[in-house]
């Protein structure tokens, strides 16, 4: 928390609360144009002031009343009316505007009035929204959760921050700077940050499009992130033990299913010797015997008041002595997602992993990177990186592996993908053989079935026509017609 706190003091000095007050004060402008403020309430000749970003107190000049006026084509420009500037005109704006306006009169005892926050912002820079989560310390040493919701280049054309929880929508403590960021934080239980995904968006208000960044529930992330250094990984056959950190006198241990629910373990002081007895509880410590695979998961410990309130004990992980290195392997999208999406998604899968292997890490055509990385309490780790296919100019070469600590060997699983501009060019050829194909197939046999009936048509016709002396000419009787005899 004191690293956050150090990096917003220093970055931004001036940021300031958003609230009801300064939103009347806010003042969106774009470069190149020109913006008047009113010094309101001031009855004498009134000087300007600015505070920049660096929290500096610099005196416009010309803004206070002279009686030679202003220059012409000055950037600055004040109004003089009454023996009274009221008014303060800023030409040819740019970002480096930006900043608090005051205004004072010229008194032996000067007061200082904000006039305007003006802010200067690109039209053409779309926002940018990001989350930002705890740090492992902050998530095992107290009972909460802080999140910063950070926006680049918000204006005036956009709602406020809106926080999403489980269906709820939270308001948090919000400031702006003058460059145009926008800074939202939230406290939120630590057990609805571990169960439910937390999101902020903004909403620009003419066109309701939406910008927005989630941070997922911590119990499907990372395992050190959501428990520290709580995870334990024990051989089977061995015992374990996971330590409640719940100051009250009993406390009673929970499992996590797979589904997700809870289930009680039934325990006794571990004093009372009971080989039938697979759990035992002292001094706030769970001990486990004779593990097996069915013992791999997410322990609690509750106090068992009314209002129970659960803690993490740790996540447990059984190893089999028969599994003790990795298995890697690489998951892409089918090929209808392949090609109609811009993107390449990969997942590496790594089961049977341990606390003796580095994390995955990706080789992508030679370029080194990392991928958000999913931890499960059964032992696999599951990496997903993004590529964007503009950036694929040659066949695909993937690889992702993980290291052991002490000796170096690593294991690694490599897929090769054909150029993705190939394979679209080759399904959009064989489309189009199989349409001209078809096309030319099908009038084909049009054109001799038109020619079939013309020719059927003119034999018929040449039949029927009269003869030359004027009269139907017909078969003699003999040709046409057999006659039997009728008894």
């Amino acid at each position: 928390m004191l690293v956050w706190a150090l990096v917003v003091c220093l970055k931004c000095v001036t940021a300031f609360d958003f609230n009801t007050r300064t939103k009347d004060l806010l003042l969106f402008e774009q470069p190149g144009g020109s913006v008047t403020m009113t010094c309101k309430g001031l009855q004498f000749s009134a000087q300007w002031y600015k505070e920049d970003r660096e929290g500096q107190f610099i005196e416009i000049p010309f803004s206070f009343c002279q009686s030679f006026g202003t220059p012409k084509n000055h950037k600055y420009s004040a109004d003089c009316k009454s023996n009274s500037f009221n008014t303060l005109t800023i030409n040819n704006m740019s970002l480096s505007d930006a900043g608090i306006y005051y205004c004072t009169t010229a008194a032996m005892d000067p007061k200082f009035d904000i006039a305007k926050i003006l802010i200067v912002t690109d039209p053409f820079v779309e926002p940018t929204i990001s989350l930002l989560g705890p740090v492992e310390e902050e998530v095992t040493d107290t009972g909460s959760v802080i999140l910063l919701c950070v926006i680049r280049g918000w204006s005036d054309k956009w709602n406020p921050v809106r926080w999403h929880l489980h269906g709820k929508q939270l308001e948090g403590l919000d400031s702006l700077d003058l460059d145009g960021s926008y800074w939202s934080l939230i406290v939120v239980k630590k057990r609805d940050a571990l169960y439910y995904n937390i999101s902020c968006s903004i909403e620009e208000i003419s066109s309701e499009r939406v910008y927005n960044a989630t941070f997922p529930a911590m119990k499907d992330i990372f395992l050190a992130y959501a428990t520290g250094n709580s995870q334990q990984f024990a051989w089977q056959g061995e015992s374990a033990n996971i330590t409640c950190s719940l100051k009250v006198i009993r406390v009673h241990w929970y499992k996590e299913k797979l589904d997700g629910g809870l289930i009680g373990i039934k325990t006794n002081r571990c004093a009372v010797y009971q080989p039938s007895l697979k759990y035992c509880n002292e001094n706030n410590i769970l001990t486990i015997k004779e593990l097996d695979e069915n013992d791999t998961g997410i322990y609690y410990c509750s106090d068992g008041g009314l209002s129970q309130t659960f803690e993490y004990g740790s996540i447990l992980l059984i190893r089999d002595r028969n599994k003790v290195e990795p298995i890697l392997s690489i998951l892409e999208q089918n090929q209808e997602d392949y090609l109609e999406s811009d993107t390449i998604a990969l997942m590496c899968v790594a089961l049977h992993w341990s606390e003796e292997w580095s994390f995955v890490h990706w080789n992508i055509s030679g370029n080194i990177s990392e991928g958000p990385t999913m931890f499960y309490p059964d032992g696999v780790i599951r990496s997903l990186i993004f590529i964007l296919k503009e950036n694929t100019n040659m066949d695909l070469n993937a690889q992702c592996t993980v290291e052991e600590k002490l000796t170096g060997k690593t294991i690694t699983a490599t897929m090769r993908k054909a150029e993705p501009t190939d394979i679209m060019r080759r399904k959009r050829h064989d489309c189009l053989i199989v349409v001209y194909v078809g096309i030319g197939i099908n009038v084909t046999v049009l054109l001799i079935h038109q020619i079939i009936l013309f020719y059927r048509r003119r034999t018929l016709t040449e039949k029927n026509a009269p003869s030359a002396g004027g009269t139907v000419q017909s078969l003699s009787e003999n040709e046409m017609v057999v006659y039997a005899a009728v008894t």
